[in-house]
């Protein structure tokens, strides 16, 4: 066989058939004619198969007979953005300059708009293509682009980027249609030597500007290019070599130059592969500098050590040396007795809840992949009866956390999701805490930018736990994804690492060279390294180990050439150990790596010797097989240069490896699987994975991790060929992902993505589906304080559409229409369908729908609801709790929050404040954001209840601005209310009359806000507008949403019309508002609370004259106020009794009418109740 196939072979990492494909004369010829049957015959595992005739698709498509085919260069690696430096240098560089063909006659047929649109297509295509490979847009010249590829950023293979980056855009063009006509375009490439950087002068200053030679060259090769063509010029064709089909176009005579060019147009890219200079690498520098962060952890040290535990948070950029650091503090503190827990974030599981715990716990255990689950438990038994103080049921936590055996056979299986996570976190914390108790510990957290939320929460806990413990937790994390958390606690330092220092570059250049560097030599590595220490690192080793007789090597212009260099210094066999061993993650099994590889024990050891020799690879903790890549950079760099179809086929084979396991990644972390087969483009498969990610996320309450996996499902679905399976796989994730969004409180994408999933599996008739998003997305509008009136339409299609026999679904449907048919007023067929949804829930002992019901029951409004109903309302309240504590976080929450609302309505403010700190725990401890914005309205509430306005108008903004990111603008009605009764008190609600009256004309058929409109205008004392709208309302019979908003519209209207002393309205309105007569006027879940509603009765009962009748209300008003301890409220039932006593004049009543009057200015002048104060000294005859 040809060594091009066993070479092929190698870089897909299925070397081990390479003798069976020679003996039976499969050359790179015939390999293209394989089909999956004869892979069968010739012995081919089904995995391996699958992934040879992946690969085989790729060469059958670029393999012509008779010829050796190159393998394809490598995929552009992603490039950050990059900001050009302002010192102009010499640079080898390539430019690429293209523009559209015929755009002068193509500006004369369109629009001016659409030629800028076509324009700005053409710019977005060129900016996204040259961002792609790495290149630069230096600038654009109307139809034109002037690009650089090695600058700011500098690529050995920087012309045959270019030229990728050409083909591609002259690719792009023929997608852009302004006219119906596909764009054409030419591009013209160069490369030579040139001065580039800015150049500053009296106009300006122009960033990468360039002095030379090569861009106009590139213009002239433009101009010679036919249309669609690419042009190079002969430095250009001279670097890519071989990399692609070429034409040449003799010798040409280019406008501007005197000798003749041989220009080449590119046909197409040929498969080849692109090779770095092999480079010696020698031991590890030691740490440079660092004196004073040194110190800094020994004494940290230290204090933990005599108990009292410390927290150091180590941040810097990639490379900064924040391992090293940790490294120099074991070595330095290991005479001492202590304990070494070491945990390692990785970016690939930053949703994978106790990802690093889990794995510590792996490693500390020793436990292998092939083993049982009944040795792992036992494994998991021996570890933990290495510390005398055993912590009770850590080993079913810890079996639960690993997934082994089964934890409904345990005790820990009756527990809720939340239980279960918070005893996870309770165990992990006490079982550090006991290790500590017998020597000091010393943990270590490495790259926390990548940690979980749930392991989040345990180090938060463990900060708090450890104080009085000897314990020093080191934490290393990067800037951008750096948190602050440990800033809140006094026994936490955040320690950042800057640059090196010119002094400590040249200490750890002279280590590495062995001898002192020239000063130019040191300025170019300065330079180029800018004071990270792994730059300087690998920048000098590049020169120091480079052979004799090699003759000049110039250091790499990048670290990524540095590292490829490595890689390529490696034998073939250890080189392709590393790239393979890249795509399974920087952390990585050597189990796992010989089972992809198809590798036996003895050949992998040989190579993985080879890559510790090199220093490319470091052994990862106790498990035997356990690796890691030295640097995070080393891993990307390898992963970047496989191509994009080897990188797949390595994907898809390690995911198919992870599959075959059972008991291990299916169960502990199927969002691994479900990366590996995302990347190797198997969307299918992806899915399942995904969705069982999240699935098994929500189940813990690991929520935001849940999200993340959802999405990626929901993202896949798109990429099914199938047109059925795309739509059905939409609607599973899309259900999913709706439920993710709406259990971690993003209520706003909750509602957008749940309903267009009911509406496309209603047209798609997938009716158990259809009815499921229907329920979550009425969930959704409910928690979100929005009316769930949209709702309502989808939840009785989705029951006209639900089979009679499926009654589990009937009754959560019918549950759902009850809730929101009551919410909206609409009583009778709320009762009807409450009826029947109670019926199939007691029959099916469905809790959540019994759960549901409680809510609506609870909602609906007193004037529809029987008297002795109201009076059991505690019993109501504690059933529903019961019910509640059976189900989810969100089920306990909103029992909580209507907790609220019914205890501050009956006038309960004990449990009301209670239930308001069970609230709280669902919040910011929970990861549900949504119950963040809720508990800050309720606070609002609870700050307006007690007079304090300045903090309640804090609270509720920070409600709103939370809520905006949550709930999007759908909390800005609770925000609207809460503002309207602090600027009514101050005296300022001229403020926000235009805000009102921007609601009404944003939307004139929602009646909600027109009495508070009302009611600005009468206290503005425009009496004749605010008695109009009032009649306007009565003409409509005062219908207004029988929801919870419905006592507080009566209680405005009821202000209104005793102000303006209309009888008539009066006596309608102490009727509508009569059934509340024992309670008081609550808007909403934790919205506001107004006082006792025999306040306003009492008001009405005065502008009818019925003084006795007014006298009761009051009274009655200020004991349920004073009960509530909410003095505001006391202090305006006092001032409209005053009015009362003052009107009715008898001989006792002026001096009650005073007495009462001046206890309500007190209270008016102590809470700066402006309104209040006025209407109080208006009373006694002074001026307001």
């Amino acid at each position: 066989m040809e060594s091009s196939v066993s070479k092929w072979l190698g870089q897909i990492g299925l070397g081990v058939y390479a003798d069976i494909l020679a003996e039976n004369d499969v050359d790179m010829r015939a390999l293209p004619l394989l089909s999956e049957a004869d892979l069968r015959e010739l012995g081919v595992s089904l995995g391996h198969r699958k992934i040879l005739m992946a690969a085989i698709a790729d060469v059958g498509s670029t393999v012509q007979p008779q010829t050796t085919t190159l393998a394809k260069p490598s995929e552009p690696d992603p490039t950050p953005e990059v900001t050009p430096t302002d010192d102009a240098e010499h640079r080898l560089l390539t430019v690429l300059f293209a523009d559209i063909v015929g755009s002068t006659e193509l500006s004369r047929q369109l629009e001016p708009e659409q030629m800028r649109e076509a324009l700005r297509s053409f710019q977005d295509a060129v900016n996204g293509v040259v961002s792609r490979y790495g290149g630069y847009v230096a600038k654009y010249l109307g139809d034109g682009a002037l690009t650089y590829f090695g600058w700011p950023t500098a690529y050995e293979d920087h012309a045959s980027r270019a030229v990728h980056a050409g083909l591609e855009i002259i690719a792009a063009l023929k997608e852009i249609r302004p006219n119906g006509k596909a764009l054409s375009g030419r591009v013209g490439i160069a490369t030579g030597r040139v001065v580039v950087g800015d150049l500053v002068s009296s106009g300006g200053t122009e960033t990468g500007a360039i002095a030379g030679d090569t861009p106009n060259l590139a213009a002239r090769l433009q101009a010679v290019a036919q249309p669609g063509d690419v042009v190079i010029g002969p430095t250009t064709r001279r670097l890519c070599g071989k990399e692609f089909i070429l034409e040449t176009l003799g010798a040409t005579r280019l406008k501007g130059y005197e000798n003749e060019v041989e220009p080449h147009r590119v046909v197409a890219p040929s498969t080849v592969e692109s090779r770095f200079s092999a480079q010696r690498l020698s031991g590890l520098v030691r740490l440079v500098g660092r004196v004073g962060e040194r110190q800094i952890l020994l004494d940290r040290w230290q204090s933990a050590i005599q108990g009292r535990g410390q927290v150091v948070m180590i941040s810097g950029d990639a490379g900064i040396g924040k391992s090293r650091l940790v490294e120099a503090l074991m070595s330095e503190v290991n005479h001492t007795p202590h304990e070494l827990i070491r945990m390692q974030c990785s970016p690939y599981h930053s949703t994978s809840a106790f990802h690093p715990i889990a794995e510590r716990i792996l490693r500390s255990s020793g436990i292998r992949p092939e083993d049982t689950a009944d040795i792992r438990a036992t494994k998991i038994k021996a570890m933990l009866e290495t510390t005398p103080q055993q912590v009770p049921r850590a080993a079913e936590v810890y079996a639960e956390l690993l997934s082994i055996g089964h934890k409904e056979n345990t005790e820990i299986g009756t527990l809720t999701p939340q239980n279960l996570k918070d005893l996870t976190i309770q165990t992990i914390v006490e079982r550090m805490a006991a290790m500590a108790s017998q020597k000091a510990v010393l943990m270590v957290l490495e790259d926390s930018h990548w940690i979980d939320p749930s392991s989040q929460e345990v180090l938060e806990r463990l900060t708090l736990k450890i104080a009085d413990l000897p314990v020093l937790l080191l934490v290393t994390q990067r800037p951008e994804g750096a948190s602050d958390w440990a800033l809140d606690y006094d026994n936490a330092t955040l320690l950042p690492l800057g640059l090196l220092t010119r002094d400590q570059t040249t200490e750890m250049i002279t280590s590495i060279l062995g001898q002192a560097p020239d000063s130019a030599f040191v300025d170019d590595i300065e330079k180029r390294a800018g004071g990270v220490p792994l730059f300087v690192e690998e920048l000098a080793r590049s020169v120091a180990e480079r052979s004799e007789g090699d003759g000049e090597v110039t250091i790499p212009e990048t670290l990524q050439g540095s590292l490829m260099a490595r890689l390529d210094r490696l034998s073939r066999g250890a080189r392709n150990v590393a790239l393979v061993a890249s795509v399974i993650g920087r952390d990585f099994d050597a189990s796992l790596l010989a089972a992809v590889l198809g590798s036996d024990g003895d050949e992998l050891d040989v190579c993985l010797s080879e890559l510790a020799s090199a220093r490319i690879l470091v052994a990862s903790g106790s498990a035997p097989g356990a690796r890691m890549f030295r640097h995070a950079l080393i891993q990307d760099t390898a992963y970047q240069s496989l191509l994009s179809r080897t990188r797949q086929a390595h994907h898809l084979s390690i995911a198919l490896q992870l599959e075959g396991r059972p008991g291990d990644a299916i169960d502990r972390e199927p969002e691994v699987i479900a990366r590996h087969f995302s990347e190797a483009v198997h969307p299918h498969e992806a899915i399942k994975y995904w969705i069982k990610a999240a699935e098994r996320a929500l189940a813990r309450s690991a929520d935001f991790e849940a999200v993340e996996h959802a999405k990626a499902a929901y993202g896949l679905a798109d990429q099914l060929e199938d047109a059925a399976d795309m739509t059905n796989a939409k609607i599973a994730t899309g259900v999913l992902l709706g439920r993710a969004f709406e259990s971690s409180g993003e209520i706003f994408e909750a509602c957008k993505v749940l309903k267009s999933t009911a509406g496309l599996a209603k047209v798609f008739g997938d009716n158990e589906r259809f009815a499921n998003a229907a329920l979550h997305y009425s969930n959704a509008l409910f928690m979100s304080s929005s009316s769930v009136s949209p709702s309502i339409a989808l939840l009785e299609d989705a029951l006209s559409a639900t089979p009679a026999d499926n009654e589990k679904l009937r009754c959560e449907l019918l549950s759902s229409l009850a809730r929101g048919s009551l919410m909206q007023g609409d009583g009778r067929k709320g009762s009807r369908y409450r009826a029947e949804a109670l019926t199939l829930a007691r029959k099916l002992d469905d809790i959540g729908s019994l759960c549901n019901l409680y809510f609506s029951e609870l909602l609906t409004p007193a004037g529809v609801r029987e008297a002795v109903e109201l009076g059991s309302w505690r019993t109501k309240l504690d059933e529903m709790l019961d019910v509640a504590t059976q189900l989810d976080d969100s089920h306990q929450a909103r029992a909580r929050a209507l907790e609220v609302f019914v205890s501050a309505e009956m006038g309960d403010r004990d449990r009301m404040n209670q239930a308001l700190e069970q609230m709280a725990l669902f919040g910011k401890d929970r990861q549900h954001m949504h119950f963040e914005v809720i508990v800050s309205h309720g606070m609002a509430m609870k700050a307006i209840l007690d007079g304090d306005f300045q903090s309640a108008e804090k609270l509720t903004n920070t409600a709103v601005d939370l809520g905006q990111k949550t709930y999007g603008g759908s909390t800005e009605g609770v925000h609207g209310m809460q503002m309207f009764t602090i600027r009514r008190e101050q005296d300022r609600l001229a403020q926000i009359a235009p805000v009102i009256k921007k609601m009404l004309d944003d939307d004139p058929s929602d009646a909600a806000w027109k009495p508070g409109f009302a009611i600005v205008a009468s206290d503005l004392g425009h009496v004749d507008a605010s008695r109009r709208m009032l009649r306007e309302m009565a003409e409509n019979d005062f219908s207004f949403a029988l929801d919870a908003k419905y006592s507080t519209t009566l209680a405005y209207l009821a202000e209104v019309a005793a102000i303006s002393d209309d009888k008539g309205l009066s006596e309608r309105l102490y009727d509508l508002l009569h059934p509340y007569e024992e309670m008081t006027i609550t808007a909403g879940v934790m919205t506001v609370c107004l006082g006792a509603a025999a306040r306003q009765l009492g008001m009405l009962s005065t502008a009818l004259g019925e003084w006795d009748r007014a006298e009761r209300h009051f009274e009655s008003a200020l004991d349920l106020n004073q009960r509530m301890r909410t003095l505001p409220w006391v202090a305006w039932t006092k001032h409209d009794l005053a009015a009362m006593l003052l009107k009715r004049g008898r001989p006792a009543d002026r001096q009650r009418a005073l007495s009462a009057v001046q206890e309500a200015i007190d209270v008016a002048s102590e809470f700066g109740m402006i309104r209040l104060a006025k209407s109080s000294k208006s009373l006694l005859g002074f001026d307001a």
